[in-house]
């Protein structure tokens, strides 16, 4: 019997692996805090690997019907000097990484709407809400949670994928302070819909735009039952400490602060296009970016972290999803080799720890080191400028000359295995899945 604290896309894709794969599971429990699954709550997510993964555990038909696909990313400065262009179908890396029966799996997707096709195809019962962990007694051969609603129930196994502020990872991990990135973020969510939404033609595109202590992109993401929102993350502002403001994480969901939102992305010279987005936006949110020491334990006994909860990395790179999932399925397939290959459940958690936290500690640094290039003043804004335009214009030489022979070579194997990484995972990704390691 196995417990999964928090009902996000991280745990419910947990117990989708842990069911479908021959694991021995006799019943899952994913205990979610919130009171009810909430439609039109949050922002939107890029999901790549963790596509695939889903494809491999039997959505891909649902993830393909109602997910809007990425195809292309292009990069201006505020200017409107074209920095980068990509095309995730020219890039040999992504196409190995992501691509499952014909198709690449990169798709731009409502959180909510996610949440939903995750947890609509779970056997019913399985999600229950309302239910927050507020104790654990952490055994090897079992733990003991307690919850607020004054309940107790023993689990031979509890998977914490309850975020950045873990209880399970406090009872793993200890009491610990969270790491300030330096970098707030302050997006928008509007109905793709009217003048206002972004054309038909480039739905399929994220456009970004940098300018001077700041980053901002639009996209296009799939919400289910035929709607699309428009997302626009226009600033991100660099911060010596985190304002008392942003201690938490907290949402606008009043239209008050459309105005001040506006001023900011003027005060930024961010594109009137993405004035008009947050101009119809319903939807407003103001966070600080933190994450979490990466190299401290993930399991302890009868408990294991996996996503946010073990590495929460900052969004640059657009993995924290992504890697949350591939943690789902690596774990499961482990859990599926006590008795074959690991003679216990603690090797079966180390193998999954030592299997999982080499490549999310490097995107982890990676997507913290993009996010502080991306947001450069001065000096610092027009290097970054010319290291995405030479970026752009090495990438488009080697297409021209390699085509499908690109990263052949050491120096290409190198670059090739940094990509597929940052996409979804290193180089036979999909057959070391299917072999559990």
């Amino acid at each position: 019997q196995v417990a999964i604290i928090g009902g996000g896309p991280a745990g419910l894709t947990m117990a989708h692996a842990l069911l479908k794969l021959p694991t021995g599971v006799e019943q899952v429990k994913v205990f979610e805090q919130k009171n009810e699954s909430l439609p039109g709550i949050g922002g939107g997510i890029q999901i790549n690997g963790g596509a695939a993964v889903l494809s491999r555990l039997g959505m891909r038909a649902k993830i393909a019907e109602s997910c809007q696909p990425l195809r292309t990313i292009l990069s201006r400065n505020v200017d409107g000097r074209e920095l980068l262009k990509m095309s995730i179908a020219r890039d040999r890396a992504a196409r190995e990484a992501l691509m499952v029966e014909g198709d690449i799996m990169a798709y731009l997707v409502m959180r909510d709407h996610l949440q939903s096709i995750l947890s609509d195809d779970l056997p019913d019962g399985t999600v229950i809400y309302g239910k927050k962990l507020k104790d654990m007694q952490v055994g090897d051969a079992g733990s003991l949670c307690s919850f607020q609603d004054g309940t107790s129930e023993q689990f031979d196994l509890v998977i914490g994928c309850d975020g950045i502020k873990s209880r399970v990872r406090q009872e793993i991990v200890g009491q610990e302070t969270k790491i300030y990135s330096g970098i707030r973020i302050i997006f928008s969510v509007a109905p793709a819909e009217g003048d206002s939404s972004r054309p038909a033609d480039v739905q399929s595109d994220v456009h970004q735009w940098f300018g001077e202590g700041s980053y901002g992109f639009a996209a296009t993401y799939g919400g289910g039952k035929g709607k699309k929102f428009d997302q626009v993350p226009p600033c991100l502002v660099l911060h010596p400490r985190p304002p008392s403001s942003l201690l938490r994480q907290f949402a606008y969901t009043s239209t008050d602060k459309r105005g001040d939102f506006v001023r900011r992305m003027k005060d930024k010279r961010m594109p009137q296009d993405l004035v008009r987005i947050v101009e119809n936006a319903d939807r407003f949110f103001d966070v600080g970016v933190y994450f979490h020491n990466p190299l401290v334990t993930w399991h302890k006994g009868s408990a294991v972290l996996l996503g946010d909860a073990a590495h929460a990395m900052p969004p640059f790179l657009g993995q924290g999803a992504n890697q949350a999932m591939q943690d789902a399925y690596c774990l499961a397939s482990n859990l599926a080799e006590i008795g074959k290959k690991h003679a216990s459940l603690p090797d079966a958690l180390k193998a999954y720890e030592r299997r999982r936290k080499p490549p999310t500690t490097r995107i982890m640094l990676n997507s913290w080191i993009l996010g502080n290039l991306e947001t450069q003043t001065g000096l610092g804004a027009s290097f970054r400028d010319n290291f995405f335009t030479a970026t752009g214009a090495l990438g488009e030489r080697m297409w021209e000359e390699g085509g499908e022979d690109v990263g052949r070579g050491r120096k290409g194997r190198e670059s090739t295995g940094r990509a597929r990484e940052e996409w979804g995972e290193e180089r036979g990704w999909q057959e070391r899945m299917r072999e559990g390691e």
